[in-house]
């Protein structure tokens, strides 16, 4: 399917006016927050994406808030990204992430620890790290990107920094404002906490929750019917939304004569009649949210992650109907970014200079027989022999992983970053299933190399002439 098609086709849905108005009013407020340029709102068809606020997070969440600017260049289009920043802090991502390293596991971490206490609660009520951890932090990045040109990302972590209130807040501030870096400008980026703040959505939080049982009924039909992996069935009288305790704590609710949730952190227990008294302390459950939003906003278009997402996206599309709602259409991008960082550069000199050939030469089996013969008169040769493996396998691990995105912005121009995923998205094969995936690869000139690296790996496993290495 080419892009001309796929635009036709999800232009279909026409947008709830007032309900996308409001949207709008949170996303500006988050703009003028984060220091970023409000787009103009020329359309009627809703593109819908979004993440919570991870730490320097992988390219692939870029991409979606890429993906729907991209779509947006076609007259007519709203693209919105949510940042679920009231998520529990339980996804070390939240605050931490990695970046390669030439080590047994492929990586070092970046990013921070928190305290026990604040496992538990929403990311949204986690305060920001202390100014001196976070310039701890920035030394660490900056001394691992000495050689790459980063003081613009720096210079950005220490704006968001100094103009986030919360961990959540930092973080989702840093992420838009590299979006814009990466020629993303025509996306609203909004809280989904100030969506309740507002009361965003209340009638279709009454409408959709006033049969909690029949809602659960549904939801565990569609899990059992269509094998949903890992999925869960709920307990009937579980609404399908939590409960936002003073605390910090996201509180389970259930439903009998009346709502009530007790927190798990600090064991206050809640009591209301009705969602309407206490809308600003709630917050949607992952299936409710794609129901809420898409009759909502009349969504024609979620473009979604390539992982958990999905599952729930199952989920939806046979609820849809049930609840009277046109369902949207899902895309997400199927893409990796094949790039030289200068790990990924420096174990390409190492295993070049341990085998004496240039890298595309190498050839194992010659090598390790060479040095059978050498071993015989000097015992440094059995180290080389089994180093050589050692070294292919932290390779395939340096290779084969996905990294924060400071790593890829430390390796090339930003500018060439979004030019390469233009050109890559233009060029996207569009295929059709359950969901559309839009195939494309981005070759920034490293791509031969891991197909390289996956060859040595993989004959490295099995060349081993004098059983030096234990398989």
């Amino acid at each position: 399917m080419k892009w001309s098609d796929f635009l036709k086709v999800i232009k279909r849905n026409k947008a709830n006016g007032d309900n996308v108005e409001s949207v709008i009013r949170c996303a500006e407020k988050f703009h003028r927050h984060a220091g970023i340029e409000i787009p103009e709102i020329d359309g009627d068809v809703v593109v819908e994406t979004g993440h919570q606020p991870n730490f320097l997070p992988y390219s692939g969440t870029f991409k979606k808030a890429f993906m729907a600017n991209f779509l947006k260049c076609t007259d007519g289009i709203i693209p919105l990204f949510g940042i679920y920043d009231y998520n529990p802090a339980t996804a070390r991502l939240l605050y931490q992430n990695r970046v390669p390293d030439i080590n047994k596991n492929g990586f070092k971490k970046i990013g921070f620890k928190l305290d026990k206490k604040d496992a538990l609660r929403r990311f949204d009520q986690v305060e920001k790290p202390s100014r001196e951890r976070w310039v701890q932090e920035i030394e660490k990045i900056n001394e691992i990107y000495s050689s790459a040109s980063t003081d613009w990302i720096i210079d950005e972590m220490e704006k968001s920094y100094k103009l986030g209130k919360s961990f959540a807040d930092v973080n989702a501030i840093l992420f838009a404002r590299i979006c814009n870096y990466l020629d993303v400008n025509k996306v609203f980026f909004f809280k989904y906490s100030d969506l309740q703040k507002k009361g965003v959505f209340l009638n279709e939080w009454m409408e959709m929750s006033k049969d909690v049982r029949n809602f659960n009924r549904i939801y565990n039909a569609v899990v059992i019917e269509k094998n949903i992996p890992n999925g869960r069935t709920n307990e009937l009288t579980m609404a399908p939304f939590w409960y936002l305790c003073e605390c910090g704590g996201n509180t389970p609710v259930y439903y009998n004569t009346i709502f009530t949730a007790k927190c798990p952190i600090c064991k206050t227990t809640y009591e209301f009649n009705s969602i309407e008294e206490v809308f600003d302390r709630l917050s949607p459950r992952a299936v409710f949210r794609n129901l809420v939003f898409s009759k909502g906003l009349n969504t024609s278009l979620f473009i979604s992650g390539s992982g958990g997402s999905l599952i729930y996206g199952q989920i939806s599309n046979e609820m849809y109907s049930k609840f009277g709602i046109e369902r949207p259409l899902v895309a997400y991008w199927e893409s990796s970014d094949y790039y030289l960082s200068p790990v990924h550069r420096k174990i390409i000199y190492d295993i070049s200079r341990l085998y004496g050939e240039e890298f595309f030469r190498i050839n194992i089996k010659r090598k390790r027989t060479e040095w059978i013969e050498q071993l015989k008169s000097d015992k440094k040769f059995k180290g080389y022999y089994q180093y050589s493996h050692t070294l292919i396998q932290i390779a395939e691990k340096v290779f084969s992983l996905n990294y924060s995105i400071i790593d890829l912005l430390a390796s090339a121009n930003v500018d060439e970053i979004a030019e390469k995923w233009r050109t890559s998205l233009e060029k996207a094969v569009i295929c059709k299933n359950e969901f559309y995936s839009v195939v494309s690869d981005v070759d920034f000139g490293g791509k031969n190399y891991y197909n390289w690296i996956i060859k040595l790996a993989n004959e490295s496993k099995v060349e081993d002439p004098a059983n030096l290495l234990g398989g």
